[in-house]
């Protein structure tokens, strides 16, 4: 038997690269944006699951947002930077979290989130980390008003593919 969210993964990656086609995304734009969605859903799972992303699929998301950020139209440097500051800032925030001896953002985490920020650029990785924040943050609340962990990455994850099928439709600033 096919679970729902299985089926609902195969029909967003079914329906993404026609949709970046129709929007007129190059074939290997659209092919390497549906391989990142494909592989954000691997690390979702994985985190929903385990609370934790792998590194091996870590690497390949930022190889695939390198691979993203030359095929685009849009500047290169301003997407590489932002995945350099996301990097630091959640690079600090893994330090400062263990430094107070509290649990938080693990290492993948990091290495996710500065895919994720390669993949979209400034500003739009802002409303992607906000999105993904409230939902951790309902998550943990609905698990025990707010003291259970929450997988960052499968909510990350879950903004991220919003977001890869809605810029298209988006006005370009």
């Amino acid at each position: 038997a096919v679970s729902a969210a299985h089926l609902l993964a195969e029909l967003y990656c079914m329906l993404l690269l026609p949709v970046l086609l129709f929007m007129g995304a190059s074939w290997p734009l659209a092919i390497t944006s549906t391989l990142f969605a494909v592989h954000l859903i691997v690390s979702m799972v994985t985190d929903a699951r385990h609370f934790l992303l792998d590194h091996e699929n870590t690497f390949v998301l930022i190889a695939l947002a390198a691979l993203k950020v030359f095929l685009d139209d849009e500047p290169a440097l301003g997407h590489a930077l932002t995945g350099v500051g996301v990097l630091l800032f959640f690079g600090a925030a893994y330090l400062l979290y263990r430094r107070l001896g509290r649990a938080g953002l693990g290492a993948g985490d990091i290495l996710y989130s500065a895919a994720v920020g390669s993949i979209t650029g400034f500003p739009e990785c802002l409303p992607v980390f906000g999105a993904a924040g409230l939902m951790a943050a309902l998550y943990s609340w609905i698990q025990s008003r707010g003291s259970a962990p929450a997988p960052f990455g499968a909510c990350l994850g879950a903004a991220t593919l919003a977001w890869l099928f809605l810029h298209p439709f988006l006005p370009s600033s």
